[in-house]
């Protein structure tokens, strides 16, 4: 058996026996800057939806006038509407996984804020606290429909002030009316197409903060005389793990018909360089083989009835950059008891120590390197360290140090700060 048969039988018993996710999709990491990964803000959203981030709706940021977005996102693009609202829009092919930016301001003393994106496959991955998620709904021509934007909602134990909703940004072409709620939108006359529309709403955890999405509407029956149409796709990845994968949604940009939505596909021919395996959400993960570095491509297939059509999938597996160096940056976190974020109220510290970190050639190995407290510490295979707060956690000052060594076996380290308040 070579090597890379041996790659492929691997990878296939780990994919049966669970151990492997679609961890990142088309990453390109930039520089290391450094970022206040204790004040990042978590924002979630599902494949092509875009996130509409309201920044005066946080407490540090309310007297700001000037923002500068000082760390770029990797797998999208943050830009400010007329509106004056952050917004994420992901790339195509960035269809599950996280993503970070951050800005600062020159009106107060907040050195940066972080803002960290989970995109998610679908909507049952979504945690209860993801807040505002994007709503879609069709109508025929010259029809209103009626939506209840908050039902698809989730906001814990946050309580919702219903009498805030209200409209950001109104369609382009229709009206629409606000009953609690519950939006109304009536197309103008004989349009069909797509439309859309921006609203907002405010919930409270600790604080109050302004929730912002988005609502597509689909007028008239764009299928009528559908004929089923698959195009190429193209994907990026640069994996930051050995074993890290791209999940692809071929179907996304696919002209799709109705009746043949369910039609699962198959692949008609393989990666030459690489792994690819169909889920049953007809997402497609693929694998780069150890060490590779190019352009890889494969054919996926939906047959009906007979009659099959065919698209492919270009994927390019980049190197890393002309004389990048591992770099493992220190990071900090402040946690304070009395007033204690989602993680810590579950016992835990989140710490996605790899945003603010430059990987060159993907990684073999991460681990705790020195532990003096002797905390009790985990680490996932997306990278991401989890500190297990014992009962009852003493205020003061808490450190460890973790290396990253890469297929190349250059190693670095870096030390972690937990600062634990009243």
């Amino acid at each position: 058996m070579n090597s890379f048969t041996s790659f492929r039988f691997l990878l296939s018993l780990l994919l049966a026996m669970g151990f492997l996710a679609c961890d990142r999709v088309g990453q390109d990491l930039a520089p290391a800057v450094t970022v206040n990964n204790s004040d990042e803000t978590e924002f979630y959203t599902l494949p092509a939806e875009p996130v509409a981030i309201d920044l005066k709706s946080f407490v540090d940021l309310k007297s700001a006038a000037t923002f500068t977005i000082v760390k770029r996102p990797q797998s999208g693009e943050a830009s400010f509407s007329p509106e004056g609202l952050l917004i994420y829009t992901p790339n195509p092919e960035f269809t599950a996984g996280q993503d970070q930016f951050a800005l600062k301001t020159t009106d107060s003393d907040l050195s940066s804020k972080a803002f960290r994106i989970t995109m998610a496959a679908d909507s049952s991955q979504l945690p209860c606290h993801a807040g505002l998620l994007p709503d879609g709904v069709k109508t025929s021509a010259n029809t209103p429909v009626t939506i209840d934007v908050l039902e698809n909602a989730r906001f814990c134990n946050a309580t919702v002030d219903l009498k805030s909703v209200a409209l950001v940004r109104a369609p382009k072409n229709g009206k629409l009316s606000l009953n609690g709620t519950r939006i109304t939108y009536t197309p103008n006359q004989n349009f069909v197409g797509y439309d859309e529309l921006l609203y907002k709403v405010t919930a409270t955890v600790q604080q109050p903060r302004t929730y912002v999405a988005t609502v597509k509407i689909l007028v008239g029956d764009i299928y009528k005389e559908c004929s089923l149409t698959l195009k190429d796709d193209q994907v990026s990845l640069r994996p930051q793990f050995v074993s890290d994968s791209v999940l692809i949604a071929p179907l996304l940009n696919d002209q799709l018909c109705q009746p043949v939505r369910t039609v699962p596909i198959t692949i008609k021919k393989g990666p030459s360089n690489g792994l690819a395996v169909v889920q049953r959400n007809q997402y497609i993960v693929y694998w780069a083989r150890p060490g590779f570095t190019g352009n890889d491509e494969l054919i996926y297939q939906r047959c009906d009835n007979g009659s099959c059509l065919q698209a492919t999938i270009r994927i390019n597996v980049k190197a890393p950059e002309a004389d990048c160096q591992l770099t493992a940056a220190p990071d900090s976190r402040t946690i304070q008891i009395s007033k204690p974020a989602a993680d810590v109220k579950a016992g835990t510290v989140v710490l996605p120590v790899l945003l603010n970190d430059k990987i060159c050639a993907p990684l073999a190995d991460m681990k705790i390197s020195a532990n003096p407290a002797n905390l009790k510490l985990t680490v996932s295979k997306q990278g991401i360290i989890t500190y297990t707060l014992s009962g009852s956690p003493k205020v003061g000052q808490l450190s460890f140090s973790y290396e990253l060594t890469d297929t190349q076996n250059n190693k670095s380290s870096a030390t972690v700060t937990i600062d634990i308040k009243e």
